[in-house]
């Protein structure tokens, strides 16, 4: 499957942050002031460990999320969860661990983003991928380092 890079929240993000802080992806993808993406097909939001989350310490849970808001920054104050995966334990976020694989939610701002949050512990490895896809069942995670023939 071809990924637009203009629908793509995170590529290898590393997701090594500090415990209760949302690590942004890196990039938040525009919409227009229409909140209408797809061109008649529906939108998917995927999110998935590219390399396995790691944490300090024992128990720790990682909560994923995509925000809306009308600025890139989600700096106006009124960024608006649209979908939470709720807390995911560390040790089921492994290799191609697909933590959402959703119907990208009906918007009214311009700009979405998605966040990782290390709830309990920080986090000191790991990496994410988060796009935007018109057919997910066309999509296939594999293992980082994977040969497709």
């Amino acid at each position: 499957m071809i990924i637009d890079s203009l629908l793509e929240f995170s590529h290898a993000q590393s997701a090594i942050g500090t415990a209760a802080a949302a690590i942004n992806s890196t990039k938040a993808v525009y919409i227009g002031s229409v909140g209408n993406i797809g061109d008649g097909a529906v939108p998917w939001l995927v999110v998935r460990v590219r390399a396995q989350i790691l944490a300090a310490g024992g128990a720790a849970n990682v909560t994923f999320k995509l925000l809306e808001d009308s600025q890139a920054d989600m700096a106006s104050g009124s960024a608006k969860t649209l979908w939470t995966s709720g807390a995911i334990p560390k040790a089921n976020l492994v290799d191609g661990y697909v933590v959402g694989c959703i119907q990208l939610p009906r918007t009214t701002k311009q700009h979405l983003r998605v966040t990782i949050t290390p709830d309990t512990n920080d986090t000191t490895a790991g990496t994410v991928d988060a796009f935007v896809t018109p057919n997910p069942d066309a999509w296939q995670a594999f293992p980082t380092g994977s040969a497709i023939l």
